[in-house]
């Protein structure tokens, strides 16, 4: 049986121990087996295989104050666990199951996911489509 470790404070490292064969599988076989068959084995490889960067995504969209990760991913497993049957290959399992990610951020902390707006221009400064008065600008050259 696979036991799986995710600890968060070393960077979200997967460990893993006692791994038998399932890593060579793709992921629509461990979807199966852990759906029709109820495997175990199977899920531990999808979440060895995908955890990481679902940990990693938290982490980015929760900002410098991260500390809800851990159960963000945890509550994107258990969606995605019980909603595993749904997945019919659209896009890749690793994308499916980031979208779980996004919206469990989405509703933990509505408003506090990192923007990435380009920083606020100083209402002084000068932009490229303000007009000049080019006699003044003219006057102000050096000899």
């Amino acid at each position: 049986m696979l036991g799986v470790l995710y600890d968060a404070t070393v960077f979200g490292r997967l460990v893993t121990q006692g791994y038998v064969g399932v890593q060579h599988k793709d992921d629509r076989e461990l979807i199966d087996a852990f759906v029709l068959r109820g495997s175990e084995e199977a899920f531990s490889a999808l979440y060895a295989r995908h955890a990481p960067r679902m940990y990693g995504l938290a982490r980015r969209l929760l900002g410098p104050v991260n500390i809800d990760a851990d159960d963000v991913l945890q509550t994107a497993w258990m969606r995605a666990a019980r909603r595993m049957s749904a997945f019919r290959g659209q896009s890749s399992l690793s994308t499916w199951l980031c979208g779980f990610v996004v919206n469990v951020c989405r509703e933990r902390s509505p408003g506090r996911l990192m923007a990435h707006e380009p920083p606020a221009q100083p209402s002084t400064a000068a932009r490229w489509d303000d007009p000049i008065d080019v006699h003044r600008a003219l006057a102000e050259l050096p000899d």
